[in-house]
């Protein structure tokens, strides 16, 4: 089943019916400079960013193949379930693996500690406090980096959040047809 491609006059129709200037007004543009028109028009009306195409695609696609816009929603859909999968498997395997860390830690200077207790017991004193310390200092040094990192981290979301975005300018039709 073979179709035709779609004439000049056809594509317009179709690009303008839904768009924000009439079919009708197209045909006052000099001919010479319609695509240009029609190529400024489309980059500033159907900018859209998200999972789902934008609303007009999607009615497009229905009228071409009845009931693919429910398909479409539905891919989506699964897609969503699929990433929130994931994100609470990788969620799930960080936890445990920061919970591991912090018994590993535990560990290690509960050794620490009961060690530097023994040499100083045994007439050590200077190395028996060392041992001693040695756990507490790294404990309080972790916890403060970890506690700044975090808050710095939080701070660049903020200001990532925070800043306006801004669309690309677009070459001036005059400044195209100069060079």
């Amino acid at each position: 089943m073979s179709q035709n491609p779609p004439t000049e006059s056809s594509f317009a129709d179709d690009d303008f019916s839904e768009s924000l200037i009439s079919a009708d007004l197209i045909q006052y543009i000099p001919e010479e400079k319609r695509g240009e028109f029609i190529r400024e028009i489309v980059l500033q009306v159907e900018r859209y960013s998200d999972i789902i195409p934008h609303p007009s695609i999607v009615g497009r696609w229905e009228r071409i193949m009845p009931g693919s816009a429910e398909r479409i929603l539905s891919l989506s859909e699964k897609h969503q379930d699929h990433r929130m999968d994931i994100e609470r498997t990788m969620f799930g395997v960080f936890a445990k693996r920061e919970q591991f860390g912090m018994w590993f830690y535990f560990i290690i200077a509960l050794v620490m500690i009961v060690g530097g207790t023994v040499i100083i017991l045994s007439g050590y004193s200077t190395a028996g406090l060392v041992a001693l310390v040695a756990p507490l200092a790294t404990l309080a040094g972790s916890f403060l980096y970890n506690h700044r990192s975090a808050r710095q981290e939080l701070r660049e979301k903020r200001e990532a959040l925070q800043q306006p975005t801004t669309p690309p300018e677009l070459p001036d039709s005059a400044d195209a047809s100069e060079s």
